[in-house]
């Protein structure tokens, strides 16, 4: 499972749903969600049931998305900071690297 670092809260917060086993349970499903539209129908059921949702909880849904892209590339970590982005891949990752580097030198 890669390792995501943007340097935001991502969480539901306890006022947001307050009680401690369906926060569990929803971690759990957010975490199994394999797609877009499976993060998609969590977020509606969400808003139905306790309203517009946190920002915490946005990003939330948000990384999982961003994490479910970078598991097919193989990507061991993504970390991002104002000005850096720095993107780890494993051994086994199909990207090749030298591509990006010379993709990123044309474009700048």
């Amino acid at each position: 499972m890669p390792e995501i670092q943007l340097g935001v809260s991502a969480f539901i917060p306890e006022e947001y749903v307050q009680d401690v086993h369906q926060r569990l349970v929803l971690y759990k499903r957010v975490s199994l969600a394999a797609n877009d539209e499976d993060l998609n129908q969590i977020k509606c059921e969400l808003q139905d049931c306790y309203g517009k949702l946190p920002s915490s909880v946005d990003n939330l849904l948000q990384i999982i998305s961003i994490r479910n892209f970078l598991k097919p590339l193989k990507v061991k970590r993504w970390a991002m900071t104002v000005n850096i982005c720095n993107i780890f891949f494993r051994d086994t990752s199909p990207v090749d690297p030298a591509k990006i580097i010379a993709f990123y030198q044309q474009e700048n």
